[in-house]
């Protein structure tokens, strides 16, 4: 596990847990899942993107085929949306190399 993803080899697998601000939270899941429709549906590196809900919080578990499909992910979420951490409260992003 580690705080950053670019010394990770191969596959990355994406954990982001965000707490939203208290008048933030619809519009921090809508965001959420327009990354999650756009990375499934539009994003060749991404090979799975889900999206959950605990009260407010919004977790993601994504996994990314290398450093540079997440790369490109994270650049189109921050031209489309800003940055999205503006939303939140606290989060957390973990990035582990998955076990084939």
């Amino acid at each position: 596990m580690s705080d950053t993803y670019e010394t990770l080899k191969g596959k990355i697998t994406a954990v982001a847990e965000l707490t939203p601000k208290a008048d933030k939270a619809e519009e921090l899941l809508h965001i959420a899942l327009q990354s999650r429709e756009h990375g499934r549906n539009e994003e060749p590196g991404c090979l799975q993107f889900d999206v959950s809900k605990s009260g407010n919080q919004v977790i993601t578990h994504e996994i990314w085929e290398n450093a540079e499909a997440l790369d490109n992910h994270r650049n189109w979420l921050r031209g489309v949306f800003g940055d999205p951490r503006t939303l939140v409260e606290n989060y957390v992003f973990k990035f582990y190399e998955p076990l084939d």
